[in-house]
């Protein structure tokens, strides 16, 4: 593939805090993003910027923070978009974004190429609490963009639904990284432990009750069963767990190496999302992928595209039908675990630095057009 003319980008993260996901997915796309840039700038939390210095040579920028108070307030968020050194930087990248001020954001600087990278802006349960007034935000934002980064074909789908006139070759699918983080050896399944892993805490669209009729189905007792991070123990599962030996709940918070030894040495990874999550691409769907370790999960998208894509990365279910857990308790599970990984290892090497640095020579191509028309 052809080089781009180097160019100024800022790539600004304005939801970081001080844990979770976007400290690293902001030294990951820095890594990703600065080598094509003359000049490259990443604006974010104070935490993220220090783990960045850590590792990178690159040009930082910490956003202030109100002491005593959330990093997540909507005036701290407008205090940013106003203050942010931005004028010798012609492109904008929107690592994660909240509607409102990045919305403030494109009005106070029309000439600029703002390119935003969605993230949980369209899970259906977020439209549903502000279903007009939401949509009328991501409209208007998705029409001034000079692209929408998203990270599956369904989020392609509900971006062109929501705003019908907007132009197709501005909207790109960028593999996540998250899936090929993790470059160590997969282990096969007979150097794994027989569990069933359950990432907490529950959610009202991730509940424990698929995991708990498949222990009760269990009669063969086929698995171990493991409950991570929970938030206080369910009267049921804690029922369950005294009159069984193959359950262990692990409460409160977890580090990492803990927590990705948990998906490196368990058999499954179960994800009872709902449709309510559907669109939204799961963590733990990622980081299973990455440590190599199939899943059992509904049917929703975006798991479905890579199923489709790669072939069978575990058992896709649907926890509505009463019979679903012999699709898992009946299956010869040392046959298939091979397939599994394979796919999961075409999976993995699709998501590389270079593939998704490939879709950022794209987006920021000199020639960018921009929507300027009102939605």
């Amino acid at each position: 593939m052809g080089t781009v003319a180097k160019k100024s980008v800022l790539l600004l993260d304005s939801l970081a805090g001080n844990r979770g996901h976007l400290i690293d997915d902001d030294l990951f796309l820095s890594k990703c993003i600065a080598p094509l840039a003359d000049d490259f700038l990443i604006a974010s939390s104070p935490t993220s910027i220090a783990n960045l210095q850590d590792t990178l040579d690159v040009s930082t920028y910490r956003l202030h923070s109100d002491a005593n108070r959330s990093w997540f307030t909507r005036a701290r968020l407008f205090r940013i978009i106003c203050s942010l050194p931005c004028a010798n930087y012609e492109h904008i990248v929107f690592q994660s974004f909240e509607e409102i001020s990045t919305l403030l954001f494109m009005l106070l600087h029309p000439s600029k190429h703002i390119h935003i990278i969605v993230t949980n802006n369209l899970r259906p349960d977020r439209l549903q609490r502000h279903p007009q007034l939401g949509a009328f935000f991501l409209r208007q934002i998705f029409f001034r963009a000079a692209s929408v980064i998203v990270h599956s074909q369904h989020e392609v789908q509900k971006v062109v639904n929501l705003v019908p006139g907007i132009n197709p070759q501005n909207i790109f699918v960028k593999p996540f990284h998250k899936i090929s983080q993790r470059h160590e050896q997969a282990p096969a399944l007979n150097q794994r432990n027989r569990t069933i892993l359950f990432l907490g805490p529950e959610f009202t669209h991730k509940k424990i009750d698929p995991v708990l009729e498949l222990i009760k189905r269990d009669q063969l007792n086929r698995y171990q069963y493991q409950f991570c991070s929970m938030e206080g123990i369910p009267d049921e599962l804690q029922t369950l767990s005294e009159k069984q030996d193959n359950i262990e709940v692990l409460q409160g918070y977890i580090s990492d190496r803990r927590y990705y030894q948990l998906f490196r040495e368990s058999s499954l990874i179960i994800l009872t999302h709902d449709h309510n999550y559907e669109g939204v691409l799961s963590g733990a769907f990622c980081d299973a992928m990455a440590s190599g370790t199939p899943v059992i999960s509904r049917k929703i998208a975006p798991v479905t595209e890579y199923f489709e894509q790669y072939g069978p990365l575990g058992f896709i279910v649907d926890f509505d039908e009463p019979s679903w857990f012999e699709k898992v308790l009946e299956a010869n599970i040392e046959n298939e675990y091979p397939t599994f990984q394979k796919n999961i290892a075409l999976l993995r090497d699709s998501c590389n630095i270079e593939s998704i640095r490939d879709v950022f020579r794209k987006v920021l191509r000199d020639n960018a057009p921009r929507q300027l028309r009102a939605a």
